[in-house]
């Protein structure tokens, strides 16, 4: 099997014909279908249910739809990770910016870059935090040469690689029926006020979707940016999701965090975001955020 083939496949399924997709790859249909034929072939299964000028995935066709493309993914994620460990020393600037939502704690800190500083002091690392709105917005105007936020996104110029996954716990107050429990299942917060997260690009879409996999219905509930709004919702009986259960101590007083049941765990992807053309300084800094994470 090779890689280029994985690419044709995939090229087929987005343009959604030889046609399309031979133009875009600058092959001829013939040569593209040959290439697709071949892989079939190989997998010894068919990819697609061919029916007149119509393509459509098989079943085992939309399964090794989906792998191919994480496979392709975390070539290009090495590819960019060894990238960043192969670039030259010279000085250099990066402005990044990091999600960060008010009083609901952020992926880090400022002090999680110490070391990336000391091992890079060529590099003038500027990290500000702002919305996630914000971050991918900045990222394609220009005005932020990268952006660590929750989720993947497919814009036109801008790469999107993973780096990590957040999984966040539940705050609430230390009186709470809840607060006893070492550990939390999705089907604890039905009927439960729980905040609507602030970051509705990935953490809300994630939140309802992982509730209506497990039949749960929480009242949720908007809350205004203040500190005021979210100690008084917890003080009646609310529910706040962070992502820090280390930071909700220093917020709110007479609060517990709670961690989700491995069976309930959901997570949002953290990826660094940034223009496909970028710096290999970026690269350098994408490699330091993996190993973070991964500590």
């Amino acid at each position: 099997m090779k890689l280029a083939q994985l690419k044709y496949f995939l090229t087929v399924i987005r343009e959604g014909s030889y046609v399309g997709a031979a133009s875009k790859l600058n092959l001829s249909p013939q040569a593209l279908s040959k290439a697709v034929r071949a892989l079939e072939d190989e997998l010894q299964a068919p990819l697609f249910a061919r029916t007149g000028r119509r393509i459509e995935l098989t079943e085992f066709g939309k399964g090794f739809a989906l792998q191919a493309q994480d496979a392709l993914q975390q070539l290009d994620d090495l590819a960019f990770y060894a990238q960043g460990y192969a670039s030259q020393q010279r000085m250099s600037r990066i402005r990044l910016g990091v999600v960060s939502a008010p009083f609901r704690s952020s992926i880090c800190s400022v002090e999680d870059f110490a070391a990336y500083r000391s091992a890079h002091p060529h590099v003038r690392l500027d990290v500000a935090f702002h919305s996630c709105e914000y971050c991918l917005s900045a990222v394609r105007q220009g005005v932020l040469d990268a952006a660590l936020v929750l989720g993947e996104f497919n814009h036109a110029g801008i790469a999107c690689h993973r780096v990590g996954k957040l999984h966040p716990c539940a705050v609430m107050s230390s009186t709470h029926p809840l607060a006893f429990r070492a550990s939390l299942s999705m089907a604890d917060l039905s009927g439960q006020l729980v905040a609507f997260p602030i970051d509705t690009y990935c953490a809300s879409t994630n939140l309802v979707r992982i509730c209506r996999e497990h039949n749960s219905s929480p009242l949720l509930v908007d809350l205004a940016p203040t500190f005021e709004s979210h100690q008084q919702f917890l003080n009646s009986g609310g529910i706040i999701l962070m992502t820090n259960d280390k930071e909700h101590a220093a917020l709110f007083e007479g609060t517990t965090a709670l961690p989700f049941a491995a069976e309930a765990r959901f997570f949002a992807p953290i990826t660094l975001v940034c223009p496909a053309h970028h710096d290999e300084d970026i690269a350098v800094l994408y490699a330091y955020l993996a190993d973070m994470m991964q500590q």
